[in-house]
């Protein structure tokens, strides 16, 4: 009765062209797995995309079922954390801004990368779907999440994003919107 989300791996395979690699829960058929994406170098320039894919992430149909932010590294950005970038009146070291920001032990911060991230959001947006609905399976939840995402890269399901990008916004309106009648499939 639940939804299983996984990161899909940091081992920065394509899964397409060297499947040796066995990444579980995540190769289920019944778990999402989840692909990250981040921006590169957005301190330094943010007009660019914030969809990019992540190297280090698991490349591969069907491993990857959707994307979500998960963070990059620039590895000259990293070795320089004296470059310092203003973005939004917060100023930081520019590497900071292409990474995710999360919660450590203790009252503290840290900025790092990993599909462990893309999927802890993709898990939260199972969260705000089912605060909108309840009563909606664990089927209908999954089908709305990867219904809602947004088509990137290669048209329909592809190899570095699956479904799509997670798409917060989209899945709550999906689940207010779904009528008892409407029976949720993803093939």
């Amino acid at each position: 009765g639940a939804v299983i989300v996984a990161a899909a791996g940091n081992e920065g395979v394509d899964r397409d062209v060297i499947n040796v690699l066995v990444a579980l829960p995540a190769d289920d058929d019944l778990v999402v797995s989840v692909s990250g994406t981040g921006p590169l170098r957005w301190g330094l320039d943010p007009d660019v995309d914030l969809d990019g894919s992540a190297l280090y992430s698991i490349r591969g149909t069907p491993e990857v079922t959707v994307a979500a932010p998960g963070g990059k590294r620039d590895p000259e950005l990293f070795a320089n954390p004296g470059l310092m970038c203003t973005v939004g009146g917060f100023t930081w070291p520019c590497f900071v801004f292409d990474l995710v920001h999360v919660a450590v032990p203790g009252p503290s911060w840290t900025y790092d990368a990993g599909t462990s991230f893309s999927a802890a959001h993709a898990t939260g947006v199972l969260a705000l779907v089912a605060g909108e609905d309840p009563d909606l399976s664990a089927g209908n939840s999954r089908s709305i999440l990867l219904r809602s995402a947004d088509d990137l890269g290669a048209p329909g399901r592809d190899s570095v994003y699956g479904r799509g990008r997670v798409n917060a916004l989209q899945a709550v309106e999906a689940a207010r919107t779904k009528t008892a009648a409407v029976v949720w499939h993803v093939p």
